[in-house]
């Protein structure tokens, strides 16, 4: 029995998608599209880390919140700045002090301490 090359190109066509989902097959490299990197709005960032707006925008007013982009006239966070930010807070207990501080939305203003003199 002799197979021709249109039934052997019909047979690989056919199951084609089969094999790329096992992996029998590499997808060509010029074939794969590298996904641009994502920009989140406040609104969007907020959400992505459990927060309202307000909040994420006071940290970003005080200076104690990720690291942001202005885009003209907006503002946007990457996905890796906001990863990185929520990490700073890990703790493995209560007691452990954790490796950065992630701080709380009030000004903080240096008052000055009041002395016998005062």
């Amino acid at each position: 029995m002799t197979t021709s090359l249109s039934q052997i190109w019909l047979f690989v066509a056919a199951n084609a998608f089969i094999w790329l989902a096992l992996g029998l097959v590499a997808y060509p490299l010029w074939r794969r599209r590298i996904a641009p990197q994502r920009y989140l709005r406040t609104p969007e960032a907020a959400r992505f880390l459990g927060l309202s707006d307000r909040t994420l925008e006071k940290h970003r007013v005080f200076g104690t919140g990720p690291t942001f982009l202005k885009l003209g006239g907006r503002v946007v966070y990457t996905m890796d700045d906001l990863t990185k930010w929520a990490a700073k807070g890990c703790r493995k207990s209560t007691a452990d002090k954790g490796h950065g501080r992630i701080l709380p939305t009030t000004r903080r203003v240096d008052r000055p301490s009041k002395g016998p003199l005062a």
